[in-house]
């Protein structure tokens, strides 16, 4: 056998961003975490645990300090937590005018994150999947699927980050029953797309985007009748002063 040594060693640009930041964050006053490990390197981890840097499984794990986001990423819903920790702690305090802006500004922010995810679908999905080295004989309707999919995602985004508000506010009822009826949506519409119109892949998935569609119509419709602080009002979708509290791409300070 053979062995051949690397000539170079070490992180790679994406794992030593996360350490620094992780390095800082323990330099810092106050706690920190890391959403899991934030590199697969139990050393790493544990030089970080010994300096303060804690990592955790679950947001709900804490209930202060900044947590780190590892460098494997997250999904969307994780970012819809930002919203979640703002608007219950404006909604407790009972500062109106601070939870409206958080409510209109993630709702802001899930429509434009969501319709960029669908754009980068629509041109990328194909020459993703050849990346992956999909098999021709299914990558034609492996790109479409895809393609049809991402359309779904501002409905996506929109839901979680409504879902999110409506957590916040102690409301978790509503956000399950409307992912249930979703969801029977979704498996009834596979049944007839697929069975009695033949739509094979394309049906799944438009019986997928429009599951999607009817949670984000139902979450969003709550907030637009709700009477409280926590309403919607479309004519109000930007609220900037709010934006930058509630994504950032490396923490999410509690």
């Amino acid at each position: 056998m053979e062995i051949i040594l690397a000539e170079n060693h070490g992180f790679c640009y994406g794992v030593k961003r996360a350490v620094e930041m992780a390095n800082e964050a323990a330099d810092s006053d106050g706690k920190s975490y890391t959403l899991g490990p934030i590199i697969h390197n139990p050393q790493v981890v544990g030089r970080l645990e010994s300096k303060g840097v804690s990592p955790i499984q679950e947001v709900s794990d804490i209930d202060e300090g900044t947590m780190i986001i590892r460098s494997h990423g997250v999904g969307p819903a994780i970012y819809s937590l930002g919203a979640n920790v703002l608007a219950a702690r404006f909604y407790a305090a009972g500062k109106d005018r601070e939870m409206s802006d958080t409510v209109h500004t993630a709702v802001t922010l899930a429509l434009v994150s969501g319709i960029v995810m669908a754009f980068v679908g629509l041109i990328f999905s194909r020459w993703a999947l050849e990346l992956m080295g999909t098999p021709d004989d299914v990558i034609g309707q492996s790109a479409l699927y895809m393609k049809i999919y991402f359309l779904g995602m501002p409905f996506f985004m929109l839901y979680n980050y409504g879902a999110a508000i409506l957590r916040a506010v102690g409301d978790t009822k509503r956000p399950l029953i409307f992912l249930v009826i979703s969801g029977v949506v979704n498996a009834v519409l596979n049944l007839i797309l697929v069975i009695m119109f033949h739509m094979d892949v394309a049906g799944v998935a438009i019986a997928t985007v429009i599951s999607q569609l009817i949670s984000c119509i139902l979450v969003l419709r709550c907030l637009r009748t709700s009477k409280t602080s926590y309403q919607l009002h479309f004519g109000k979708l930007m609220q900037g002063a709010m934006s930058a509290k509630l994504c950032g791409f490396g923490y999410i300070e509690f």
